[in-house]
């Protein structure tokens, strides 16, 4: 449960870290507004300038997953490049901290000093600058003459190398071009960065450009995979790009040699790219993930055709061996994950094999001939993760009793969703205060009736906005969505479910059954820039089952 204290969120412990910056929270961040997420608020709450100093910005970087800290400074001080735009309705979760003291091993947030009853504005919010784990050093463009050798030049294979911060340790990776979100201004990067300033004039995959690009067996035994992010249109270092995993050899994060980048950048350049290849320095390959999830995502069809709607397939990189995640209980945020796994961005639809039709699933006899079964079942990945990976998201070995090629998973992916379906609600919770007290101490979270709380979760960019659901929200259909609220709340899908719902004063009136306005106004809560949705009727249907969620820009 969270509670809201002044214009902020008490806050115990910190789950997770985001870092805010103009490409959005993508994990791969290491400069830009930290976010402080925790399970109690269920929202990410912004840090103060005041009291601030380098160890608790070394604490900060190490919670993100940075171990060797990193050094702070101010919104308003931040390089342009970075800054999070004002309007981002980042700026609107109602949560503001100041942290201070914090020993130099701090760990959490208990060997710190902490206050979340403070305000400060945009300008006095804490900027991290965090020292990434891994660092670019060399960006260059490969392709074999022979079988034996390779040339760098305006044209082949992308292949980054990165050298580890803590020992100086060079690793080089090819680039997978199915996982870039903003494919021209990334590669325009690259080609910059390996000596073409004028940017790419065409690209491609290894599989279409044999000519132009490294060979299979020689990336096979010299190179790891790499998966692919974007960097931003006028990027001029590596810090303005975001990956799922900032240079780190996430295992189970392989792609095939088929899909690796080619790049073509514009060749009349003052700055000629270099013409040998250095001898590479001694490499040590990760172990893989064993099992399921080293394995690469596609959506397939038929015969095992690759389609945006279809059946969800792990291909194991150790076997080679096929293999279907059961479909019960997948939601939204897991089926995002696995599109995004599969090259896309969303989950557009999530159903079972059994569920649609024989051309927009693999066929029941490929499946037979080729021996594929369930391997994984209950796959769930939290709201602050945005990378499928074992690391991060749980699931149990499926079984024949678990489920079968019926109950397999089945998505319709894309890459555009429509407005309406950016924003679902994730949480919803009732609150009042009887005796009119403006504390947290004096707010009652449990019960059947009181002031609906909930949290947006925003699709797109991974923000979190917790507030009050204004009563027009439910208007399209009232009855059905005040059901759905209440299932929510009392953890229940019963179909019998009573509700009612009255404005905030109404509910004033009738002798504290809500918060009160004074309460509401004192302490500076705002409400939730909800319009309209609508979340079906029927039995069982709760807020996860709420569509079309139209949010106000302009709230």
């Amino acid at each position: 449960m969270f509670l809201i204290s002044g214009a902020a969120i008490t806050a115990v412990t910190i789950d997770s870290i985001n870092l805010y910056n103009r490409e959005g929270s993508n994990s791969g961040n290491y400069v830009g507004v930290p976010g402080i997420y925790s399970t109690e608020s269920r929202l990410y709450s912004r840090v103060c300038e005041e009291g601030f100093s380098e160890n608790e910005a070394d604490f900060l970087c190490r919670k993100k997953g940075f171990p060797d800290g990193g050094t702070f400074t101010t919104y308003n001080e931040l390089e342009e490049r970075y800054q999070l735009s004002r309007d981002s309705s980042f700026w609107r979760t109602p949560g503001n901290l100041t942290i201070t003291n914090c020993t130099e091993n701090a760990t959490s947030l208990v060997d710190c000093t902490y206050n979340t009853g403070m305000n400060c504005t945009i300008d006095e919010s804490v900027a991290l600058k965090c020292n990434p784990v891994w660092t670019l050093e060399k960006v260059e463009l490969k392709r074999n003459i022979s079988t034996t050798a390779v040339v760098t030049g305006s044209y082949g294979t992308l292949v980054l190398t990165m050298k580890r911060r803590t020992d100086g340790f060079l690793k080089s990776a090819m680039a997978n071009q199915a996982g870039y979100f903003q494919p021209n201004a990334t590669r325009d990067f690259f080609c910059r960065e390996a000596g073409y300033p004028l940017g790419a004039e065409d690209y491609g995959e290894n599989e279409d450009n044999h000519n132009a690009s490294l060979a299979e067996t020689f990336i096979g035994s010299n190179f790891t995979f790499r998966y692919g992010g974007k960097c931003h249109v006028d990027a001029h270092d590596f810090s303005e790009c975001a990956f799922p995993t900032p240079f780190q050899y996430v295992n189970g994060m392989r792609s095939r040699w088929e899909v690796g980048l080619v790049l073509y950048c514009k060749t009349n350049s003052p700055t000629p790219a270099p013409t040998t290849l250095p001898t590479p320095a001694p490499t040590t390959e990760p172990t893989p993930e064993p099992g399921p999830w080293n394995s690469i995502v596609t959506i397939e069809t038929g015969h095992g055709e690759n389609s945006p709607t279809g059946t969800v397939v792990l291909t194991n990189q150790d076997t080679s061996k096929k293999g279907l995640i059961c479909g019960k209980d997948v939601d939204q945020h897991t089926a995002d994950l696995i599109c995004r796994a599969a090259g896309f961005r969303y989950a557009e639809a999530i159903a079972t094999n059994y569920e649609v039709p024989h051309d927009d699933r693999l066929d029941c006899s490929y499946i037979k001939e080729s021996d594929i079964e369930p391997v994984l079942y209950n796959v769930t990945c939290p709201l602050d993760r945005d990378v499928l990976s074992q690391e991060f998201c749980s699931a149990g070995s499926a079984t024949s009793d678990d489920c079968d090629s019926d109950s397999a998973l089945q998505l319709t992916c894309t890459d555009d969703i429509p407005p309406s379906s950016i924003w679902r609600l994730v949480h919803m919770a009732l609150a009042r205060n009887p005796g009119g007290g403006h504390k947290a101490e004096d707010v009652i979270w449990d019960g059947d009736f009181g002031t609906t709380v909930g949290t947006l979760y925003n699709r797109e960019n991974g923000i979190f906005l917790t507030g009050l659901v204004p009563i027009g929200a439910i208007q399209r259909n009232p009855y059905c969505n005040t059901q759905a609220m209440c299932r929510t709340i009392l953890d229940t899908r019963s179909s019998m479910t009573y509700s009612d719902y009255r404005g905030i004063g109404e509910l004033e009136e009738r002798e504290g059954k809500g918060l009160s306005c004074g309460y509401i106004i004192g302490n500076d809560i705002r409400f939730l820039p909800i319009t309209s949705m609508d979340c079906g009727c029927g039995a069982g249907v709760t807020i996860d089952d709420c569509r079309d969620i139209v949010v106000s820009q302009n709230s």
